[in-house]
C-alpha cells in the first residue's frame, strides 16, 4: 500500500471514529445519575414489577429538586404505602403459621423477623416523603401506569397462617402476590376507590388512551385524579412470640 492509500485509510478511519462519537454525544438517552435517567428508571423497573427496585429510583428522585418531584413524591407515597401493607399481611401470616405448626415456628419467626424489617425500613421512607410532599393543586395526577396483581386475597398466605411451610420458591411467590396485592389496592384507595375489590377491578382496567399515546404510556385518567388521603406514615403491631 503507497503512503497516499495509507493516509486515506487514516482520514477515514478518523472521520469514522469523530462520526460515532458525534452520535453518542447527541444522543436523546438521559444521562447516568440525572432526574431523568432514575425516572426513566423507575418506569422500567415497575413495568417489570420491581418495586423494590422503583422506590430506590423514585428516591433518588425526591431527594433533590427537580421537574421530576411532583410526579414522583405521589407515586412513591402510594408504592411505600402499599408495600408497607405487603409485608405486614406477610409477616401476620407467617406469625400465624408459626402459632399453628410449633415443630417449624423457629423458621416461621424467622421470615416475621425479615418482612418486619422491610416494613419498618419502607414506612421511614413513607415518612420521609410524606413530609416533604407539597401540592397547590387541587388534584394530584397519578402519573404511572395501573399495578399488576389482584385484588382478591392471596391464597398462599391462607396456606401459610394454617401452618404449611412452604418451599421457598413457593415462598418467594407468595412475598411478590402479596406485595402486588397491597400496592394495587393502596393505588385504588389513592383514587378514590378505598377497598373495594370490585372497585379496584375497574381501577386495574385501562382506559382508551388518545390515538397519539400508546397505553403503556398513559397516565391515570382524569376522573382518577385526586388528592390522595394520605395522613400519616404507616405503623402496626404483630405478636412475634
Amino acid at each position: 500500500m503507497t503512503d497516499m492509500a495509507s493516509r486515506r485509510v487514516g482520514l477515514w478511519a478518523l472521520i469514522a471514529v469523530n462520526l460515532i462519537l458525534l452520535s453518542c454525544s447527541t444522543s436523546n438517552a438521559p444521562q447516568p445519575g440525572t432526574p431523568a435517567f432514575f425516572w426513566a428508571a423507575a418506569k422500567e423497573t415497575y413495568a417489570a414489577g420491581d418495586y423494590q427496585k422503583t422506590v430506590e429510583h423514585l428516591g433518588n428522585i425526591v431527594s433533590t429538586q427537580n421537574e421530576y418531584v411532583a410526579r414522583a413524591q405521589p407515586w412513591m407515597l402510594i408504592l411505600t404505602s402499599g408495600m408497607v401493607q405487603g409485608y405486614m399481611d406477610l409477616a401476620k401470616a407467617f406469625d400465624d403459621g408459626a402459632h399453628a405448626n410449633r415443630s417449624q415456628a423457629t423458621n416461621f419467626h424467622r421470615q416475621v423477623n425479615t418482612y418486619q424489617g422491610a416494613a419498618n425500613t419502607l414506612a421511614l421512607q413513607f415518612a420521609d416523603t410524606f413530609s416533604k410532599f407539597q401540592s397547590k393543586d387541587e388534584f394530584v395526577t397519578l402519573a404511572f401506569t395501573y399495578p399488576t396483581g389482584s385484588p382478591t386475597e392471596v391464597m398462599l398466605l391462607n396456606k401459610v397462617a394454617g401452618g404449611a411451610w412452604l418451599p421457598e420458591a413457593e415462598i418467594d411467590t407468595a412475598q411478590k402476590r402479596a406485595i402486588e396485592h397491597a400496592v394495587l389496592l393502596a393505588t385504588c384507595r389513592a383514587a378514590g376507590a378505598k377497598d373495594d375489590p370490585a372497585k379496584a377491578r375497574i381501577c386495574s382496567k385501562p382506559v382508551r388512551p388518545r390515538s397519539h399515546e400508546p397505553p403503556s404510556s398513559r397516565p391515570w385518567p382524569s376522573r382518577y385524579s385526586t388528592r390522595p388521603s394520605f395522613t400519616r406514615a404507616p405503623n402496626w403491631t404483630s405478636r412475634t412470640k
